[in-house]
C-alpha cells in the first residue's frame, strides 16, 4: 500500500516491531501495521488502486494483499473506510476480492464501499454504502476465509450489522437513518 495523504502523528510498525513515522508516498508491505494516534488519519492506495482510509485511534494490520489472491486486512482496533475497486482480480461472481477482520469478525468484499469499526470489548459494526458485503462471526483457527463468510449475512447498499463476542451469529442488517 502507498501512503497518499496523512493527517497528525501515523506509524508504521514493522515484523520486528519497529515504529517509524509515516511519510506521504511512502510504500507499505505485508505485514505492516499502520497505526494512527488521537487526532489522525491515514490514507491508503493498494495496488489494484482501492483506496483504505485508517481513522483515528486505530491499529490496522495488512495481513496479505497481492496481484492475484484475494487481500486480507486485519483491524485490531479502530475504524476504517475503504473503496474497493471493482475489476480488482476479475473474480468469479461470488467471490470475495478483499477480507476485512478483526479477533470477533470477518466480512467479504466484493466490490464495494464500506466502513468496517472494532468498537469497545471487540464489537464490529460493518456498514456498507455501495456494493456487496457478506458479514460473520469470526471463528477461531479458521483459516478460510470465504466459507466463514459465506455462511454469514448479506449486508446491501444502506445497511449496517453489528457483532460481538457474546453474540453467536451478526445482527439481521438494519436500514441506516438517513
Amino acid at each position: 500500500a502507498k501512503v497518499m495523504v496523512f493527517k497528525g502523528e501515523v506509524y508504521a510498525v514493522d515484523k520486528d516491531n519497529k515504529k517509524t513515522l509515516l511519510k506521504r508516498g511512502e510504500w507499505l508491505r505485508e505485514g505492516t501495521k499502520v497505526q494512527t494516534s488521537k487526532k489522525s488519519f491515514v490514507r491508503l492506495k493498494f495496488i489494484d488502486k482501492s483506496q483504505m482510509n485508517v481513522g483515528p485511534d486505530s491499529e490496522v494490520k495488512i495481513e496479505k494483499f497481492s496481484k492475484d489472491k484475494a487481500g486480507v486486512i486485519s483491524v485490531l482496533k479502530g475504524k476504517l473506510r475503504s473503496k474497493v475497486s471493482k475489476d480488482y482480480l476479475q473474480m468469479e461472481e461470488g467471490k470475495s476480492k478483499l477480507f476485512v477482520k478483526s479477533r470477533n469478525a470477518v466480512m467479504g468484499i466484493r466490490g464495494t464501499d464500506f466502513s468496517f469499526v472494532v468498537g469497545e470489548n471487540q464489537a464490529v459494526t460493518a456498514v456498507l454504502y455501495e456494493g456487496s458485503v457478506y458479514f460473520n462471526k469470526m471463528d477461531a483457527g479458521v483459516t478460510d476465509l470465504e466459507s466463514i463468510v459465506n455462511k454469514g449475512v448479506a449486508i446491501r447498499p444502506g445497511e449496517f450489522s453489528v457483532i460481538n463476542q457474546a453474540m453467536p451469529k451478526p445482527t439481521i442488517p438494519a436500514k441506516m437513518n438517513s
